[in-house]
């Protein structure tokens, strides 16, 4: 489960996992967590950390499908690694 964590949070550093800061609040937000006052990416990573610590292995598979689905970047490339779906890049 920390993998999986570590492996999204990564993907939000690179930007391939809510890569626009009103993409990040909007995420908070729908998790209950207040972004009014966030000004950049980096100061909401503690806050995305803090909320993909308390998913479930569940809610995290969720959360990935939910993200390739929308289309939010490469999220689904690395989702199928994180998730062992056995699909590879090209």
């Amino acid at each position: 489960m920390r993998s999986i964590v570590e492996k999204i949070a990564y993907a939000y550093e690179s930007k391939e996992f809510l890569p626009e800061l009103r993409a990040v609040k909007r995420f908070l937000e729908s998790q209950g967590i207040s972004a009014d006052k966030l000004r950049s990416r980096a100061d909401a990573l503690p806050k995305v950390i803090d909320v993909l610590a308390h998913q479930s292995k569940e809610g995290l598979e969720k959360l990935v499908a939910d993200s390739k689905k929308a289309g939010r970047g490469d999220l689904g490339v690395i989702a199928d690694q994180i998730l062992g779906s056995g699909t590879r890049p090209r």
